[in-house]
């Protein structure tokens, strides 16, 4: 059947895909910036202190929001067309937001000292968590306004959001790295949702009525809610960071602390290429399956046909630049991370295909099966890594990574295998 050029341009996905394009230009013109800065001012084993504490943080942010982030995007879409429910979830989930991310805020600035022995083996970035702690509230309001606006259809706000991120994180992280080192670069880290906050009141839609947010009222029916989805995200949000962090020990311990920033240096390049497909599947797919009457199938079928073949295209384009990519990222030093594309390129193609069918378990809130999924999956990517980096080094880690996604997506496909290949799809549903 003949598709006109008109008729792809038409798809809500691809003009969605198009403009988000520019931001992840962005993201990847700031990412090549700033890791050429931090690469030449920390070097590898710097880079992977670096990555130590970026898991670290993104563990904090998203306990000190508990995890609500998905779910705020998931009833937000579904509650919008009325008003006095919608503002009832907001408060809900906004007065929660505060209250568990000042608790936890104290909890890190009292255990400070502690933190920095744990993570780094001495007190020289005391001050990191402390600076840590007084951000967390306010990345918790971030990250809950920026969920509201997703949730509600603002897509090209919220891509305007995060190109004005980029750019400010980029610079503050160059600044601060040449300051102050790897300290400063730890700063940085910690300051990255405080300017997403910012760029939020400056690009606040205008349709948004700011007074949903004043009444401080928490409703227990959306508080039980609302805490599913907290069982269901913060297993996985603390669980992989700290399976991250376990995975640069071992290659710290059995290999060296360069190979350790070799992979770290890898995460950074494959964060961007991804930020392009996973960043269309919480503006676009987690909405759309969250609407009444939405179809798995077409839905995730409509992405795939639509976004995937793109994707995959790109990354054929950056294996054959990945010489090239690592000096313009990072410098020769880091040119031993070669061995890793293969494995990464080939595993997000099924991370992204996994991603997009795991977002049904937030949209039907499914908490039972997203966790035993995301357990397999950790379980999997932390003990195939593990002992193939004992037995063939960095390479191992790399083959470990794929291994993992592969199996993820192939359960995923057992667990929604009714829903993708046996339920008829109506084309006049979700046009």
């Amino acid at each position: 059947m003949k598709i006109s050029f008109r008729h792809i341009l038409s798809n809500n996905i691809i003009k969605t895909g198009f403009f988000n394009s520019a931001s992840v230009g962005v993201k990847i013109v700031a990412s090549i910036v700033s890791s050429k800065v931090l690469a030449h001012f920390l070097g590898p084993s710097g880079m992977g202190l670096l990555g130590i504490f970026k898991e670290f943080f993104n563990m904090s942010a998203n306990v000190g929001s508990m995890g609500f982030t998905k779910g705020i995007i998931s009833y937000a879409s579904a509650l919008k067309n009325d008003k006095k429910v919608f503002t009832s979830f907001s408060n809900t989930v906004g007065l929660l937001g505060l209250i568990f991310s000042s608790i936890f805020g104290i909890l890190i600035f009292a255990l400070s000292k502690e933190l920095s022995y744990y993570l780094f083996g001495s007190d020289t970035f005391v001050l990191v968590f402390k600076i840590l702690a007084f951000a967390i509230p306010f990345s918790v309001l971030s990250i809950f306004l920026l969920a509201l606006l997703t949730g509600l259809g603002y897509d090209r706000k919220v891509i305007k959001i995060n190109i004005l991120v980029y750019i400010l994180n980029m610079f503050s992280l160059v600044i601060l790295a040449y300051l102050y080192g790897v300290k400063g670069a730890l700063i940085g880290i910690s300051l990255v949702y405080i300017f997403q906050l910012i760029s939020i009141f400056i690009f606040k839609p205008n349709a948004f009525d700011w007074n949903i947010l004043k009444a401080f009222k928490i409703s227990k029916i959306y508080t039980k809610k609302i805490f599913g989805y907290s069982v269901m995200t913060l297993i996985s949000l603390i669980l992989f960071p700290f399976i991250s962090i376990l995975i640069r020990e071992t290659i710290i311990n059995v290999l060296d602390q360069e190979s350790a920033g070799y992979w770290e240096a890898m995460k950074r390049i494959s964060e961007n290429y991804l930020l392009f497909a996973s960043s269309l599947v919480l503006l676009i797919v987690l909405p759309k399956l969250s609407e009444k009457n939405a179809l798995l199938k077409k839905v995730v079928w409509d992405f795939y046909k639509s976004v995937i073949p793109f994707f995959i295209l790109f990354l054929i384009i950056i294996f054959s630049f990945k010489k090239f990519i690592v000096l313009l990222f990072f410098s020769d030093e880091f040119l031993p991370m070669l061995t890793l594309f293969k494995w990464y390129l080939l595993g997000d193609i099924f991370r992204v295909l996994g991603v997009v069918l795991a977002a049904n378990f937030f949209a039907k809130r499914n908490i039972l099966g997203y966790i035993l999924t995301d357990m397999f999956l950790a379980v999997i990517m932390c003990f195939s890594t593990i002992a193939l980096i004992k037995y063939y080094g960095l390479d191992g880690g790399g083959l470990a990574y794929l291994i993992s996604y592969v199996a993820y997506f192939i359960v995923l496909l057992f667990v929604f295998y009714k829903s993708l290949f046996l339920t008829p799809v109506d084309n006049s549903i979700n046009d």
